[in-house]
């Protein structure tokens, strides 16, 4: 799927090739989103603030990338979720953005939500029968 964004002044044209960050434009504020698993390789201690005064540290986290190899990026962990218990070498759900301003340098943030699977109906031996 090709998808046409105008980002004043910026046009962007995606193609789209993997869906595996389930990325998606966000109208609202101009920029794509996206959702990833990824292991946190290192946590700063250096805690720093962003202009609208939320508290960070820098670290890094490892991923498979669109084309399938692994890959360490540089990524930021909001201090709410530090504070949560993040460690390193353990996975989370990791976001990325893509903003109009900076297309070619995504920001990736780390989740304190981990990386466990999905439960199921089966999880529950729930049986779901058509009468």
């Amino acid at each position: 799927m090709t998808v046409w964004v105008c980002l004043l002044p910026l046009i962007i044209s995606k193609q789209l090739k993997n869906s595996m960050f389930d990325l998606k434009f966000n109208e609202e504020y101009s920029q794509f989103e996206g959702q990833f698993q990824g292991t946190v390789v290192s946590l700063g201690t250096v805690i720093q603030e962003n202009k609208n005064g939320t508290q960070y540290v820098v670290g890094a986290v490892q991923f498979v990338d669109a084309n399938g190899q692994l890959i360490e990026r540089k990524a930021i962990c909001y201090k709410k979720n530090l504070d949560k218990g993040i460690k390193v070498g353990e996975s989370y759900l990791c976001n990325v953005v893509i903003t109009e301003n900076r297309p070619d340098d995504p920001i990736i943030s780390i989740s304190a939500l981990n990386s466990a699977v999905k439960a199921t109906a089966a999880d529950f031996d729930f049986i779901f029968e058509n009468e």
